[in-house]
């Protein structure tokens, strides 16, 4: 599994429990990966991670990945260089790319007391993920 912008770890953390086949190259800064590495220490998952510093525009990704997860980053870098990092992620991993823009949605992830929860696509989105990631890790 490749976790961009991997920051406490939380996506690669979640999938490494999930089940013992799964490896982790968590991507992020320099100063960020000590606070990524504690967490995945917390969990006993270390030897299961391994931990690549710098710009996700500039960082080698390896390759043999069956699943890569950019949580919480493409909203903050732009549309131009969301699709650039993108098209990076999946070439360089190797990976099919699929990309779904969930309409009337303004955040992808966030509790259903917020203003800006969408029931149906935060539905619809979660329904496709679990689905993704039991087909890439079965």
């Amino acid at each position: 599994m490749l976790d961009l912008a991997a920051g406490s770890g939380v996506w690669g953390i979640a999938l490494a429990q999930s089940s013992g086949r799964v490896a982790v190259t968590a991507v992020d800064w320099g100063d960020v990966l000590p606070v990524t590495e504690k967490m995945v220490a917390r969990f006993g998952l270390s030897e299961r991670f391994s931990f690549v510093a710098g710009d996700l525009m500039e960082a080698d990704f390896g390759h043999g990945h069956n699943v890569a997860t950019l949580g919480h980053i493409l909203h903050s870098e732009g549309e131009a260089r969301s699709r650039t990092l993108l098209k990076k992620t999946f070439d360089d991993a190797k990976l099919p790319a699929e990309i779904e823009v969930y309409t009337g949605s303004q955040h992808g992830w966030c509790p259903p007391d917020s203003g800006v929860y969408n029931e149906p696509q935060a539905e619809k989105a979660w329904s496709r993920l679990l689905a993704l990631y039991g087909k890439a890790l079965a």
